[in-house]
């Protein structure tokens, strides 16, 4: 779970855009997940990098998704990286 409102870019007017009802929308929809149901056994070519499979929903629209993830120990904390495409979400629910 990460609070929509948390998210950055570099620029203050992108800034205003990316939180507001165009694209996030973080006063109607606080929060994007990510449900996790399944994760990709250990691939020993790559022990760090797995691929994680769920339900992402941002601004109330749910899809499944599958990320790759690379797995950093960091001070005694495991934590997953990815990046994740944004169009889907920024599109109207009925084009999927």
């Amino acid at each position: 779970m990460v609070e929509a409102r948390s998210l950055h870019v570099p620029n203050a007017m992108m800034q205003g855009h990316l939180q507001s009802n165009t694209w996030l929308d973080v006063e109607k929809f606080p929060l994007i997940t990510l449900k996790r149901s399944a994760r990709q056994c250990e691939d020993r070519r790559q022990p760090d990098h797995r691929d994680i499979t769920g339900t992402m929903t941002i601004k109330g629209i749910s899809h499944p998704v599958t990320v790759p993830v690379k797995i950093s120990y960091l001070k005694d904390k495991l934590k997953d990286r990815t990046t994740v495409p944004a169009t889907c979400w920024c599109c109207a629910a009925a084009s999927w």
